[in-house]
């Protein structure tokens, strides 16, 4: 069985990211990366936040704002439901079905 046959790729989460545009003016000419630009910054960013809150409230267009949807995967193995990370690359071993099949996958590559 090839791997794709015993982990399926699913969403587990899915959230919406918001990019605000806080402007070229909150700095005040402030060094980039002092304590004091990273302040400005989160305090500009809050404004913005509260702004776009208000702006949903009241239905008003704004420019500026862009939304991504973002997802969270697993791979969920097809036997027992066990999850790994989404990135895994290892050996199976959650349940003797997915060590079986693996065993499988093994002894035919060296067979080839």
């Amino acid at each position: 069985m090839q791997r794709s046959e015993l982990l399926e790729r699913v969403t587990i989460g899915l959230h919406a990211e918001i990019d605000l545009d806080p402007g070229w003016w909150w700095n005040r000419g402030l060094q980039y990366g002092t304590l004091e630009y990273w302040k400005a910054y989160e305090k500009a960013m809050e404004s913005e936040a509260r702004d776009l809150q208000e702006f949903i409230r009241d239905h008003r267009s704004r420019d500026g704002y862009g939304i991504n949807i973002v997802r969270e995967y697993k791979m969920i193995c097809k036997f027992c439901g066990y999850e790994y990370p989404d990135d895994y690359n290892g050996i199976l071993d959650c349940c003797n079905d997915a060590i079986n099949a693996e065993q499988e996958n093994i002894k035919a590559l060296v067979n080839e």
